[in-house]
């Protein structure tokens, strides 16, 4: 846990809430997110030590999933499991390599008879298809496609949160690299980048 050379970030400041925000925390079963499982029911509020406090990233942020009981529903929805709070995982990330492969908007990749979606908040009453996208043949053509779009992605807190990043771990490969597109959410406007 002192080694951090594979984290973008060295050091951390704990993260504190407000009375309403740690209730939710502390209190099982108050809203569907279940952010009372997610931090093991566990809040601060001492704005004077945990927000000053410099330590390093807990365990339970290189697995966090969001618990939802339509896609990750560990120990009934109460917890995550117990090793989440206390060992590192063997790696924390996945990068997929494709050929001939079409992505849609929200960034699911499909591949001959394979189709992958990123482990993300996603409305799971929309899970990936199986198969090609009905529009695939009209979908423009690249031959070198980074993608880290998913549902939301045009949302401030996803696009801040989520998106930007995943890219920041691959920066220097996308500098070396600029014949590589990256696909995430359109906002009216503007582009990532």
């Amino acid at each position: 846990m002192t080694d951090h050379s594979n984290v973008l970030i060295q050091s951390y400041f704990r993260w504190t809430g407000d009375d309403q925000l740690c209730k939710w925390i502390e209190s099982q079963d108050v809203i569907k997110m279940r952010y009372d499982s997610i931090f093991d029911r566990k809040c601060s509020r001492d704005l004077q030590t945990d927000a000053i406090d410099l330590r390093s990233l807990e365990t339970l942020y290189f697995y966090n999933k969001p618990i939802n009981r339509n896609q990750y529903w560990p120990n009934n929805g109460d917890s995550y499991p117990r090793h989440f709070y206390t060992t590192p995982p063997p790696f924390l990330l996945y990068v997929h390599i494709h050929r001939d492969a079409v992505v849609e908007s929200n960034g699911y990749v499909f591949s001959g008879d394979t189709s992958l979606a990123m482990y993300v908040c996603r409305d799971s009453s929309s899970p990936p298809t199986s198969g090609l996208p009905q529009d695939a043949s009209a979908a423009p053509y690249f031959d070198e496609v980074f993608s880290v779009a998913q549902m939301w992605s045009t949302a401030t807190f996803h696009r801040m949160v989520e998106l930007v990043p995943r890219l920041g771990l691959f920066v220097r490969f996308l500098r070396a690299n600029p014949s590589v597109r990256i696909h995430s959410g359109e906002i009216a406007g503007g582009r990532l980048g």
